[in-house]
């Protein structure tokens, strides 16, 4: 988070000590004049896998297999909870840093927020996708104003891959191969492995709305609820 922070030339304090309050939110931020204030959690459960033999198939319900997620919303928002009365935006910022097999994307965190995603269908046979029960901020901790998804930049990868499409024909061996990749990656061609970008997602509540250019960086994303406040939508 304060990398992602950085790199967008933010103002911020890490746990700053004069909150004044005991859970002590990780950072105080201040955008375009307006602080707000980020609570950081990391996934660390392997949800349904905990307790499962290796190799073996099995299913797992939307809710189960979101439960981690929930967990770190859940527990994000009551560390925030003592701000509330401040006027301020409050957000949970959720990572995923030991790559847990855990539903880890914009789609999935909304489901995590508002409920299990399903189908409804219409009048005329058509499917649209829709949201159904358990969502951790459904009729819970009105106060949190967004939840960010911390998570690495898509540059990289995707850099690194169309330098291989168009040079694999260089290349004689594996080795040699993997050598101008190191090259390469050292020169810093194929990016910065450790950049971060955020999915942004604006809650459907009437606490403070974050500033309208805190997701500003190349990579992000920013959600936001419709007028009616019927559902989420991501910002063109």
């Amino acid at each position: 988070m304060a990398r992602w922070l950085e790199e967008r030339g933010y103002s911020f304090e890490f746990e700053p000590s004069d909150w004044g309050v005991s859970t002590c939110p990780d950072f105080r931020v201040t955008v375009d004049g307006q602080v707000v204030a980020i609570e950081v959690e990391s996934i660390e459960s392997t949800g349904g896998f905990k307790s499962h033999p290796a190799g073996v198939a099995f299913s797992r319900s939307m809710d189960k297999a979101l439960r981690p997620v929930r967990a770190k919303i859940k527990y994000g928002a009551r560390q925030l909870k003592p701000l509330a009365d401040r006027d301020m935006p409050l957000i949970v910022a959720v990572a995923n840093p030991y790559h847990r097999p855990v539903p880890f994307s914009a789609d999935m965190m909304i489901a995590a927020m508002y409920g299990d995603p399903s189908y409804s269908f219409d009048s005329d046979g058509s499917a649209r996708n829709t949201l159904d029960r358990n969502g951790k901020l459904t009729n819970d901790h009105p106060y949190v104003s967004a939840v960010i998804l911390l998570r690495q930049a898509p540059g990289v990868r995707k850099a690194a891959s169309e330098w291989f499409d168009a040079n694999r024909h260089r290349f004689s061996t594996s080795e040699d191969f993997a050598a101008e990749v190191r090259k390469l990656t050292e020169a810093g061609y194929c990016g910065d492995e450790q950049a971060v970008a955020i999915d942004l997602i604006e809650t459907i509540s009437d606490g403070p709305r974050v500033p309208p250019r805190f997701a500003s960086g190349p990579q992000d994303t920013h959600w936001v609820p419709l007028a009616d406040k019927s559902g989420i939508t991501k910002v063109p």
